[in-house]
């Protein structure tokens, strides 16, 4: 009888509970979600980011930031070969653009993408190379040329780049690369040189052009290297050094400038 008594008062203490429980929630104002709350999941504004560097170089900068979008905390993602990596920043109070720094050097054919508050941006990445080229024929301009870069090595010393020349013209033309070095955001390009000496300058040396531009071509004693016609894909190599090697050999030399 005790037994039961007990559970009877233990019954009715939870449901007593229960009940008071449920008359202080009627007494409590429903409040509307702060502006706050709201913020925290809405999209600042809609714009195309652009993300712009150079191959080897640590600093990139995010442009087409909208000022509706200041003073919040950005993310750039960044994926090339297989890796991917990110750096923080907080986006300008106005808008705009900022700079930021990478643990390592960027590639050449990143993927990124741009988020403000988590929410993604439309972003384009561009990232140039250094140096840049391009090819004509001046013989036959109305034909052309095309140059593409096949092999790139960057060192803190100096860079490399392994060059293809080509043409859909069916009777052979002579062809002329601009090497354009005032892109080179890796090093101030002072010495250039042809590894297979089959090049050699065709434009005048001048080391205060601005920008910093040479022209070259094949030597005709190497095979007629500075010929190429649709079956013919000429290969060159090229080296830049932030310094002059006055040891260098001559054949090889293409510019030298202080």
């Amino acid at each position: 009888m005790i037994r039961r008594w007990l559970a009877t008062l233990g019954v009715l203490a939870l449901v007593t509970t229960a009940l008071v429980g449920i008359a202080h929630a009627s007494q409590l104002a429903l409040a509307p979600p702060t502006t706050a709350s709201l913020d925290v999941v809405r999209k600042c504004a809609q714009a195309d980011v652009q993300v712009i560097g150079a191959v080897g170089r640590t600093q990139l900068t995010v442009s087409g930031l909208p000022a509706a979008c200041g003073g919040l905390p950005m993310r750039l993602w960044l994926h090339e070969a297989g890796t991917t990596r990110h750096v923080d920043a907080v986006t300008p109070h106005e808008g705009g653009a900022l700079t930021v720094t990478l643990p390592a050097p960027v590639g050449a054919r990143p993927t990124a993408v741009v988020t403000v508050r988590t929410w993604p941006m439309p972003t384009t990445a561009r990232i140039s190379d250094f140096p840049t080229f391009t090819c004509r024929t001046p013989d036959a301009p109305q034909v052309g040329c095309a140059v593409s870069v096949s092999k790139r090595t960057n060192w803190p010393d100096y860079w490399q780049r392994t060059l293809l020349i080509s043409t859909t013209s069916t009777t052979p033309v002579r062809w002329e690369l601009t090497v354009d070095l005032s892109t080179s955001a890796f090093m101030t390009t002072k010495e250039l040189l042809d590894i297979r000496t089959s090049l050699t300058r065709t434009s005048a040396l001048d080391c205060a052009r601005t920008p910093r531009t040479v022209t070259i071509g094949g030597r005709p004693m190497h095979n007629n290297f500075h010929l190429v016609d649709s079956t013919t894909v000429r290969e060159a190599e090229l080296q830049g050094n932030p310094t002059v090697n006055i040891y260098a050999n001559p054949n090889s030399v293409l510019l030298h400038c202080p």
